[in-house]
């Protein structure tokens, strides 16, 4: 293990000459008990491993990126850095200042659940895909954390995040069939989830910084949803292919004139002639029917009766605004949630002790 310390620096505090990093990835290691021995490590990765417990790490109080992804590891940083106690700081000499990380990746893991992470408090990037996870929780007091990513498990509601900083949250190949509880994460840029059961756009209105969405491979069946999107004044990339809607006629015109600052749709830009024959397929005062129209005066007379030979797309989706579909939507979700909830329940009740017997 010795040969996996790397990049040779000063020690935080008395700049003496130390390790600050050290990579061993697929290697079978069990036990990080070594590197007790280099507490001024920065950087680990110990990635693609047999590790069942991190707690070794609890000796490397300036850690501050980790990589213990593709292990066997059944809790989330549960690690206990040394501190100083407030009203004895300096006193004893002491310098630790608890949990230093800033970025962790434990993807592909055996985690069920996420504890509390308030004590990691300057962490700012967690990735946790492809683990067992189904709700999301303990990460609410992460006044940092700008990058969550919970791709592949099991996560089956939007929920747990209260006013994260949140600039990237990724859920793709989860369980979720509604978009809700995302109006409070102000400044959220962009949102991934891809390969859900999403019929709708709704709960995305308030995301005034979103920039990009990938719905890809979800539920959407009717183009207008698009249309919850169209008062995102940053709003330029989208991904719906995959969706019933995209194979719809006229799909990227119908898209394209909705949201007329796109960019990017389906991983292919936007040009402008897009822009201007998706506003002509429409009709409308934008259009160029009235252009058409003074052409034909011009060159013809006002006496001739214009007639348009390209009569504009008729829309025959309804608002998604319409009351029938809110309503709708609502007893969907409850049930949902009812469902889910059920279910959650159901599975905690296996991990419970066997209640003792009674005394005879």
């Amino acid at each position: 293990m010795v040969k996996g310390l790397h990049t040779l620096g000063r020690g935080a505090f008395d700049l003496r000459h130390v390790f600050l990093g050290f990579t061993v990835s697929d290697r079978l290691i069990t036990d990080l008990s070594l590197l007790e021995e280099y507490p001024h490590l920065q950087t680990i990765n110990v990635s693609k491993n047999l590790l069942t417990d991190l707690r070794s790490l609890e000796r490397v109080p300036y850690l501050t990126n980790l990589d213990a992804s593709d292990n066997q590891l059944a809790e989330v940083l549960d690690l206990q850095f040394p501190e100083c106690a407030p009203g004895s700081a300096w006193s004893t000499g002491a310098s630790h200042v608890g949990s230093q990380l800033r970025v962790a990746d434990l993807s592909r893991n055996r985690v069920r659940a996420i504890k509390d992470q308030s004590g990691h408090r300057y962490l700012e990037k967690l990735y946790l895909d492809g683990n067992r996870i189904r709700t999301i929780s303990g990460v609410s007091g992460l006044a940092y954390l700008t990058t969550l990513s919970l791709n592949g498990n099991k996560i089956g509601k939007i929920d747990g995040l209260g006013s994260l900083p949140l600039v990237d949250l990724s859920l793709d190949d989860n369980c979720l069939r509604f978009l809700e509880n995302l109006e409070k994460l102000v400044l959220l840029q962009k949102l991934s989830v891809a390969n859900n059961a999403i019929a709708s756009l709704d709960g995305l209105q308030k995301c005034v910084q979103l920039g990009s969405l990938d719905a890809s491979d979800n539920a959407v069946e009717r183009v207008r949803e698009v249309e919850r999107l169209a008062d995102l004044p940053l709003f330029s990339s989208l991904f719906l292919r995959g969706n019933p809607c995209a194979s719809l006629d006229f799909y990227k015109r119908r898209v394209i004139v909705r949201l007329q600052r796109l960019t990017a749709l389906d991983d292919e830009p936007v040009t402008s002639e897009e822009k201007i024959k998706s506003i002509n397929i429409h009709g409308g005062d934008e259009s160029d029917v009235g252009h058409r129209k003074e052409m034909y005066k011009k060159y013809f007379g006002s006496d001739g009766a214009w007639e348009n030979t390209l009569p504009p797309f008729v829309e025959t989706e309804p608002s998604p605004a319409q009351e029938a579909a809110v309503a709708g939507r609502v007893v969907d979700k409850l049930v949902h949630h009812a469902v889910f909830d059920a279910e959650l329940a159901a599975i905690h009740s296996y991990d419970l002790p066997a209640p003792p017997s009674p005394a005879e």
